[in-house]
């Protein structure tokens, strides 16, 4: 950018630029970004599509990783017993992706990636956790950002009033 002010400009007081005045400058790199675009609990039909959104902007590295929980590690997830960035999975990770980062600089990025294996196999019921690990951010946890998910085959509708409680149970597939 080039910035001009002319001869003849008036400040406030009425006195006037007697020479022009000229400076550029140049706008900086936007922030990197690294997000997961899901909720913090994820639910996914087992014969329905399976896929998550990432969004970034200027990463130096990104990995984006799966992995299969216990109960137990899930219950321990959605109380706050432990943080999601500070997660340590007892597992081995099931699937590993790394964004494409040979993309113009300052342009945000998303990427669509389905949790089907290389064989066009779903995940299977049961519970999941997907973590981000990212440069150049500086962070001392585990991961940069994490989210749970659960694969089920049915679904529970629960309402209650102060005397009474009504458990709906659907099939996902069928209703």
């Amino acid at each position: 950018y080039i910035v001009r002010v002319l001869p003849g400009m008036a400040d406030i007081y009425g006195n006037k630029i007697q020479i022009e005045y000229s400076w550029d400058f140049k706008t900086g790199e936007k922030y990197p970004n690294a997000s997961l675009i899901i909720p913090q609990t994820l639910i996914y039909r087992a014969k329905g599509e399976q896929t998550f959104f990432f969004q970034y902007t200027n990463l130096d590295s990104a990995r984006i990783e799966l992995f299969a929980l216990t109960a137990d590690e899930f219950i321990r997830l959605q109380r706050g017993d432990v943080s999601y960035q500070d997660f340590s999975p007892k597992s081995q990770s099931l699937r590993t992706w790394n964004p494409n980062l040979a993309v113009d600089p300052n342009s945000e990025q998303n990427a669509e990636y389905d949790l089907k294996d290389s064989t066009d196999v779903p995940l299977a019921p049961g519970y999941y956790f997907l973590g981000v690990n990212a440069e150049p951010f500086d962070y001392a946890s585990n991961f940069l950002q994490g989210a749970t998910i659960i694969v089920a085959t049915d679904n529970l509708t629960l309402k209650n009033t102060e005397s009474e409680s009504l458990v709906w149970l659907t099939d996902l597939e069928t209703g």
